[in-house]
């Protein structure tokens, strides 16, 4: 499940999701380096946008981009909902 990340290779640069999910999971923020970006179609108010997010700290600062149509993202996040 891509919802916790991969932990045998971080820190990572970049993370980049194919599908759309309603947030960018904890683990990700965690396995990126500082100033790594994740590039990813978020859920918002009923819609979908492409999302670059930096990693600043234990945070990431949002770029939303532009709408988007992506597969949703399965399994665990949609748990946490």
């Amino acid at each position: 499940d891509g919802f916790y990340g991969w932990t045998d290779n971080a820190p990572y640069d970049g993370i980049i999701s194919a599908a759309s999910a309603p947030y960018i999971p904890p683990n990700w923020i965690t396995q990126l380096k500082e100033g790594g970006v994740v590039v990813a179609p978020l859920e918002k108010d009923g819609r979908e946008f492409m999302v670059r997010a930096v990693k600043r700290g234990d945070k990431l600062e949002y770029n939303w981009l532009y709408g988007v149509r992506f597969v949703p993202f399965v399994g665990a996040i949609r748990d946490q909902e």
